[in-house]
């Protein structure tokens, strides 16, 4: 018998056991569902993230393992953005200071994404594809699409130029098809069509802080704005774009809110007068004098005179 409980020694063993065999199942128990928890908080973190990248279908389409079908949108708004004198800015700079400057703007390009709910699809070096419409992104509203972008991109440019750092914008807008490639559980977004290019030239072909604009971005910005500009049409300019083309373009001024009026600039020479003046035996003929000049010159010496009857008089009498 115990002295101090009055039980026998095997019983006080036995309640011994059974309270560590408890302790040792409540410990597995909360071992077990703190561990299930942080799964479900994986698995939540993870269909979140994957959600916020490509959407709500194409997120289901990778969680099940599948690369999702390919989306088309007949009219979404492209943005290309570009950074000024990236490769020359490279070479004055190593490599750890080139990642950290593109880092920074970076930094504020993804910040913005998020303000203005729009949709990054492809980032290549300094270059952002941007696209608004596609009704991915909550708040991406197909009526609102550039005005969005506008804004978006007069916050960039601002920002940048604060970092110290110069960007080039264009924007288009038309059809846009949108695929994903690569594997299933990570598949790489691209995009495809006639608003792409167009972008892709508009930022080609822009000029540093301003935002070059299609004519069908400018007409609907101004259809889209109507109720604070009034009814008009946006200023539109001839453009010789990078390859010759020569297309109608609008300019955006982010600092005023307001489309930039450009001066019309001169119709550049064709290529065989090009050409011509290259020619080392081009002479210029010598312009013949005009009657203003020759008044300007002032009264000239006469030249002598010949009389051939004088002449014949004069050769008698000296005969």
């Amino acid at each position: 018998m115990c002295r101090f409980t009055g039980r026998p020694r095997r019983v006080r063993r036995k309640v011994r056991s059974i309270a560590r065999i408890r302790r040792r199942a409540t410990r597995g128990q909360r071992r077990r569902t703190w561990t299930e928890s942080s799964d479900v908080c994986e698995e939540d973190y993870y269909r979140n993230v994957v959600q916020d990248i490509y959407g709500d279908n194409a997120a289901q389409s990778i969680r099940s393992g599948r690369v999702p079908p390919p989306e088309e949108y007949p009219e979404a708004t492209v943005l290309f953005l570009d950074v000024v004198d990236f490769s020359k800015s490279c070479m004055a700079k190593t490599s750890t200071e080139v990642a950290g400057w593109i880092g920074g703007v970076a930094d504020v390009v993804e910040a913005m994404l998020g303000l203005y709910a729009l949709r990054k699809v492809e980032m290549r070096g300094d270059c952002y594809i941007v696209v608004a419409g596609s009704n991915v992104v909550q708040g991406d509203m197909g009526y609102t699409q550039v005005t969005r972008m506008v804004a978006f991109a007069g916050d960039v440019l601002r920002r940048t130029f604060l970092l110290g750092t110069e960007i080039r914008v264009g924007i288009a807008t038309g059809p846009v098809t949108i695929t994903y490639m690569g594997p299933s559980f990570r598949p790489t977004l691209c995009a495809y069509g006639d608003a792409v290019n167009v972008a892709g030239r508009m930022e080609q072909s822009g000029m540093p802080r301003k935002v070059h604009m299609s004519r069908r971005s400018a007409e609907k910005l101004c259809q889209e704005r109507q109720l604070e500009w009034g009814v008009r049409r946006p200023p539109l300019h001839a453009t010789t774009m990078k390859g010759g083309d020569v297309m109608t373009t609008a300019w955006f001024d982010w600092q005023n809110d307001d489309f930039l009026i450009l001066p019309e600039s001169p119709e550049p020479p064709g290529l065989l007068a090009s050409l011509l003046s290259w020619l080392p035996f081009r002479r210029a003929a010598p312009a013949a004098p005009t009657p203003a000049a020759a008044s300007d010159a002032g009264p000239q010496p006469d030249a002598p005179h010949h009389d051939p009857a004088s002449e014949s008089g004069a050769a008698a009498r000296a005969g």
